[in-house]
């Protein structure tokens, strides 16, 4: 007993000494009370007003003992609970205090990390410039401590900035060099977190199914980490991902999943609120509308508490929809006007947009036309701001995508309001601000002015996915696994990222890019004036989920129709489409002539009496893209559209009038043809004077890759080409024609050769396009040289982009070259738009594959037509078809209808 006194006054004695020399020494006091901080604010949940009880103390103990260091982390750890606590002023007066102390004491990786959470209290106060400041300052402190870590950390800091300000390109941009930053570094952690915010920003964009992508990619990532909370958020963005492509059952399946997970994890209630608020949403849409109630509304209550007002007042929005399917408007409505309100408070643009719409529509529905016109107008001006900030034209073309339920309203509204001048208006605009855009920029070398190395790297990337699909051809020649496959695949798509990145990067350092200037689309007047003429009609198309809309418009006037609804049309048009592909056959020539005559009558017939002109300018929308309207029929008897009228095809009017202003002043090319046809495709080609080793059979940089995305799997000689080619330039009588046949119908032709010399540009060979990766669409030349050696062949979509053409007129005799992705409001993104951008007025184009020898006696007789008789290209076109279709052999649809002329005839 007496021992256990002793021992029991021994540990007194020294606990006692122990507080004696912390007061006495404020260095080790300021240590203790610092590490009991770290203890309270690792809590689970942390106790957070304790740890800046103690923080508080060691900063007191550090100024005592003059040690700097110690006292400018305790300042910042404090911001940092403050802006855990949303008190972001509160944070801002503890991080600015930390900054110059950091700097003072040299430590540059604390400089950027207080610099960073200096940001988020920023951002968190809605002034986002200076959030962008700060995370720049830290993004030059983490590049000066070589910490690359924290340099990943700020480029996806400044993506989220420029995310917020709607300037989706450049968020794009920083993402992906944050990316290749990580990976760089091996910081898995920061990759999987951008692969998952490179998702989210492709939601953003309207582009679901790439946004799938890169969220099945973080999945493992987050999984390998055991980073559960990566993993209920990269599951809950899957769900986002599947309600973008409006797959309602299988985002629920992963909502649902989410949940457990996100609930299991400390810190993640406003996740939790986020997945709950969508399982609302997703009910809604499948008309569970009671179910979705309960859910929005217990998720709205968490939301409220945690005080986060963007995804407040997204679930306003939500139940303001599950009360519109209850047929409640007026409850509805509060709740949609809730939303915009609260969305303005925070700056959110896609939320006010958004919001505005419901609203219009809503007031539609009760007859408050004028109401609904001024909030879908102001929505409209928002949308346009949007997106005149992203750069890249395949992610604006998504964006418009996206948004294109908006201008469909505002036609539908103006049409009601008896506003149909203003409604073609406003299709035009819908429908021609992507392409519009980019004829404006056709002329502007955006690399001029960027580093030479930048370039060089450029150049390098490409190189090396030469080298991986090359030995992808390789191994699948020989012996393999899947793990081989598995290999190359994930790096090809690695040096595909770098190669997008590097792109990216060329973008944020151009000097030319904000000299664009941005094209306004035509008016009735407008188009009155500079489009149709005396001998030329113009039949616009907008069609609608309730109605769909036709506008004639001649030199005088200006007739409208009211036409079925979309499914109805695009129905139609599909059966037309897929009987066309085999009209070829005895059996099908009749079907096919059937139905052709039963969409004309849809989509023609009540405007049938004012068809009296020569010309047709038909500018289609959707399905009716795909469409020959030179081969429909308004007639009792099966009669074609082509035997009365010569059709032109057209993006949108406006397209018409900014290729005339961008031909309008330049000089003639000096030279009359030029045509490639008959290239070398395959090793077993009897030109090739050597054996070709199997294993060298491909060297084309993407070619095999875009050719298995489309289901390709060899490239047939074409031999009626060669008599195509040497007709055509026989016809032409022209000395100085090139003809590049067999070895020379190569890419060293089209980029070596002066091909802005040459009035007409006839390429007879074999066309890709790519509808999962657009960007490797392209035409395919020769994939052997002389000496039987492998080379690119493959001239991609971007490449034509980039050629500068003096041309009036490209020809593509090849497989369905203009048949690309269908994205609604900005037509088919196909070659032919590659070519227009080059500075090409006019193409001719095929809708669907066409025999050999039948195209090879079409153009025949369109070149004779041209050089012979001296008619303009849609003339001469038009006859030729004509032509055709009066001679027994060639008279079926399939054989001559599946050429039309895009652009200026």
């Amino acid at each position: 007993m007496q021992r256990s006194h002793i021992l029991l006054g021994i540990i007194l004695l020294c606990a006692t000494t122990a507080f004696a020399q912390e007061q006495s020494d404020p260095l080790i006091a300021g240590r203790a009370a610092y590490a009991e901080a770290e203890r309270a604010r690792q809590q689970k949940p942390a106790n957070r007003q304790e740890a800046i009880k103690k923080y508080e103390e060691a900063i007191a103990f550090y100024r005592a003992a003059g040690e700097r260091s110690g006292e400018a982390s305790a300042l910042t750890n404090i911001g940092v609970i403050f802006n855990q606590l949303g008190e972001r002023q509160k944070a801002l007066e503890y991080l600015t205090q930390a900054l110059p102390l950091h700097k003072l004491v040299g430590d540059q990786r604390e400089a950027a990390r207080t610099l960073t959470y200096m940001a988020f209290a920023s951002s968190g106060l809605a002034d986002r410039p200076k959030a962008l400041e700060y995370f720049n300052q830290a993004l030059r402190l983490s590049e000066a401590a070589g910490d690359g870590s924290g340099e990943a950390y700020a480029l996806a800091n400044i993506s989220g900035i420029y995310n917020a300000l709607g300037e989706s390109q450049k968020a794009l941009d920083y993402l992906n060099l944050a990316l290749v930053k990580s990976r760089a570094v091996g910081d898995r952690a920061q990759e999987a977190r951008t692969v998952a915010i490179l998702g989210g920003q492709y939601i953003q964009l309207g582009d679901g199914a790439r946004a799938l992508e890169y969220f099945k990619e973080a999945l493992p990532l987050y999984k390998a980490l055991g980073d559960r909370g990566g993993e209920g958020l990269t599951l809950t963005n899957i769900g986002f991902a599947y309600i973008n492509l409006k797959d309602w059952p299988r985002a629920l399946e992963y909502f649902n999943l989410a949940l457990p997970v996100v609930k299991a994890v400390d810190d993640l209630r406003w996740t939790e609120a986020m997945v709950l608020s969508s399982i609302g949403r997703v009910n809604n849409s499948l008309g569970n509308n009671r179910e979705a109630l309960q859910y929005l509304n217990e998720a709205l209550t968490i939301h409220k508490s945690l005080g986060n007002r963007m995804w407040e007042a997204h679930t306003l929005t939500y139940l303001g929809a599950a009360y519109e399917s209850l047929g409640q408007p007026e409850k509805a409505l509060d709740y949609f006007n809730q939303a915009l309100m609260l969305s303005r408070a925070i700056a959110n643009l896609n939320g006010q947009a958004g919001n505005l719409l419901r609203i219009a529509r809503l007031e539609r529905n009760r007859g408050n036309l004028s109401e609904a016109r001024r909030g879908i107008e102001t929505a409209l001006e928002i949308n346009e701001s949007l997106r005149s900030r992203v750069i890249s034209q395949e992610s604006r073309t998504s964006f418009s995508a996206s948004r294109r339920e908006y201008y469909e309203f505002y036609v539908d509204l103006l049409m009601r309001l008896g506003q149909d001048a203003e409604a073609l208006q406003a299709n035009e605009r819908a429908r021609a601000r992507s392409l519009l855009e980019t004829l404006n920029e056709s002329r502007v070398d955006i690399r001029q002015g960027v580093d030479a190395q930048l370039l060089e790297r450029e150049r390098d990337l490409q190189r090396q996915i030469n080298d991986e699909e090359l030995r992808r051809v390789r191994i699948q020649r020989g012996k393999y696994t899947q793990q081989d496959l598995d290999e190359i695949e994930k790096r090809v798509n690695q040096l595909l990222a770098d190669y997008n990145t590097v792109q990216s990067e060329i973008r944020v350092r151009s000097p030319r890019y904000a000299a664009l200037t941005h094209p306004v689309p035509l008016t009735l007047q407008d188009i009155q004036q500079n489009v149709v003429d005396d001998r030329t009609m113009l039949l616009e198309y907008a069609l609608g989920e309730e109605k769909s809309y036709l506008w004639v418009v001649t030199k005088s006037g200006l007739k409208t129709f009211v036409l079925p609804k979309r499914p109805v049309i695009e129905a139609a048009a599909r059966r037309v489409y897929d009987l066309l592909l085999v009209s070829n056959k005895t059996q099908a020539r009749r079907p096919a002539e059937l139905a052709l005559a039963e969409l004309g009558r849809l989509i023609l017939g009540p405007a049938a009496s004012l068809l009296t002109k020569e010309r047709l300018v038909i500018v289609a929308d959707g399905a009716l893209e795909y469409v020959p309207f030179t081969a429909l029929s308004i007639d009792s008897a099966y009669r074609p559209l082509i035997a009365r009228h010569e059709v032109i095809s057209l993006p949108s009017a406006s397209v018409l009038d900014a290729l005339r202003r961008d031909t309008s002043n330049r000089q003639p090319a000096p030279e009359a043809l030029a045509v490639l046809a008959d290239a070398v495709f395959q090793s077993d080609d009897s030109r090739l004077r050597t054996v070709v080793h199997p294993e060298q059979s491909c060297k084309s940089c993407l070619l095999m890759r875009s050719a298995a995305d489309a289901g390709v799997f060899n490239f047939p000689r074409l031999p009626f080409s060669r008599r195509e080619a040497e007709a055509i330039v026989a016809k032409a009588g022209e000395p100085r024609s090139l003809k590049a046949l067999d070895f020379t119908a190569s890419r060293e032709t089209v980029f070596n050769t002066k091909l802005d010399q040459y009035r007409i540009i006839h390429f007879a060979t074999h066309a890709l396009l790519n509808s999962q990766h657009p960007a490797l669409s392209g035409i395919v030349l020769s994939l052997y040289d002389e000496q039987g050696r492998p080379i690119d062949g493959f001239v991609r979509a971007h490449e034509i982009y980039n050629l500068k053409l003096n041309a009036d007129l490209v020809v593509l005799s090849a497989c369905r070259t203009a048949l690309g992705r269908e994205i609604k409001g900005e037509g088919l993104v196909g070659l032919t738009r590659g070519f227009m951008y080059a500075g090409t007025p006019s193409v001719v184009a095929s809708l669907w594959d066409v025999r050999d020898e039948a195209t090879s006696e079409l153009m025949s007789r369109f070149y004779e037509k041209m050089f012979k008789d001296r008619m303009k290209p849609a003339a001469a076109l038009r006859a030729a078809q004509v032509s055709m279709w009066k001679e027994r052999r060639w008279a079926a649809p399939y054989y001559w209808a599946g050429f039309i002329l895009q652009g200026e005839w």
